[in-house]
């Protein structure tokens, strides 16, 4: 048996190929990326690889792998989306804001637009303005709601 180690640049893979294909074996058992120490994993992994007890490694084809790439990208977004969402509605909470109570949706145009006239400092009657005529709290609830104790420092993250 015969060891050399290899990086793990594509030059460096590159090179571990033409190696081992100038042996022409039959099989090839490989180890995972890695600082390896251990001599006696790669005679083990020989040993199993002769009596075929590793599988293969499964390669998913090209485009499950473009597939996947894309839709984790596409998490990402929706993630820190989500996170701020989330964030911004502590703030309000803290703030004394309970915008969340008397509309069925924090995030939906008509808070949103609430939220926005607040972080402008207007006065949460100024604020009633944006509120939908389809919201069914009364304006007394919506000034309720939003008569918190914001800070600057509300505002400011807001």
């Amino acid at each position: 048996m015969e060891l050399r180690e290899f990086g793990s640049f594509k030059r460096d893979r590159k090179a571990m190929a033409e190696w081992v294909a100038s042996f022409r074996p039959r099989q090839v058992a490989m180890e995972s990326t890695g600082r390896k120490i251990e001599l006696a994993d790669a005679q083990w992994l020989a040993i199993l690889a002769r009596s075929e007890l590793l599988r293969g490694g499964f390669v998913p084809p090209q485009d499950l792998r473009t597939l996947r790439l894309i839709s984790c990208q596409m998490q990402k977004p929706t993630s820190i989306l989500s996170g701020e969402k989330n964030h911004a509605h502590k703030v309000l909470t803290d703030g004394g804001i309970r915008l969340a109570v008397v509309v069925s949706d924090i995030h939906g145009k008509s808070a949103r637009e609430m939220i926005e006239g607040l972080s402008r400092g207007e006065t949460p009657e100024q604020v009633l303005q944006y509120a939908s005529s389809r919201l069914e709290a009364t304006i007394d609830a919506l000034l309720d709601a939003l008569a918190g104790e914001s800070t600057a420092d509300h505002i400011f993250v807001l």
